[in-house]
């Protein structure tokens, strides 16, 4: 399943990247969003947990047409992890990131909207690394992740808008011998826009 999501985003990331540079946005907008996450460790070696966290950042919405929109975003987050080893030695703890969103939105309507995308995040724990006695500790994560992004939210006329997202990174969360794993999270937030441009709603004559 994984692999065909990623293949299917790779060539995404290409057009965002390239799109970004070039086309010419009818108008834009932004303004600050944030939210509650969970986050699971997949592939490990043993059973990981589902652990909560948290997003807060801002973005600019860059309007190609009525449609199609390009979404940029600035986000710290912290992931959180969790679980028993094979040696039953108990791990858990947050990861922080600083993530960058790019995001291609269709607009199904005037209010909902469909997203996929990818995100470049860089870790931010950058305290002396410590020994520990697992390799599964918040002083051996790698200290960049890419993820895809598929997801979906809707904007009401009051510029308060809301989504979900799913994300899954693509390389090894942990640098270790054996397989690192993979982040996977399941975003919900909430935010505001400051200079979205709302179309008034025409008033029926009598």
């Amino acid at each position: 399943m994984y692999k065909r999501l990623f293949s299917f985003l790779i060539p995404v990331a290409f057009i965002l990247l390239l799109s970004s540079g070039r086309v010419h946005a009818q108008y834009a907008f932004w303004g600050f969003k944030a939210g509650v996450q969970a986050n699971k460790i997949t592939g490990l070696s043993f059973d990981s947990k589902m652990t909560p966290g948290f997003n807060v950042g801002i973005f600019g919405n860059f309007i190609l047409s009525k449609k199609f929109a390009l979404q940029h975003e600035l986000l710290y987050t912290q992931r959180g992890f969790g679980g028993t080893t094979k040696d039953s030695i108990d791990v858990k703890g947050n990861l922080p990131y600083i993530e960058l969103p790019w995001c291609l939105y269709y607009n199904v309507n005037r209010a909902f909207h469909l997203q996929i995308g990818v995100q470049p995040g860089i870790y931010m724990y950058f305290k002396q690394p410590q020994r520990d006695s697992s390799e599964f500790s918040k002083y051996n994560v790698n200290p960049i992740d890419f993820s895809g992004i598929l997801g979906a939210g809707f904007i009401m006329d009051n510029n308060l808008l809301f989504g979900v997202r799913f994300t899954i990174s693509t390389g090894q969360t942990f640098n270790t011998t054996e397989f690192g794993g993979r982040n996977v999270t399941l975003q919900a937030y909430m935010g505001y826009t400051v200079n979205r441009k709302v179309k008034k709603k025409k008033s029926k004559k009598k």
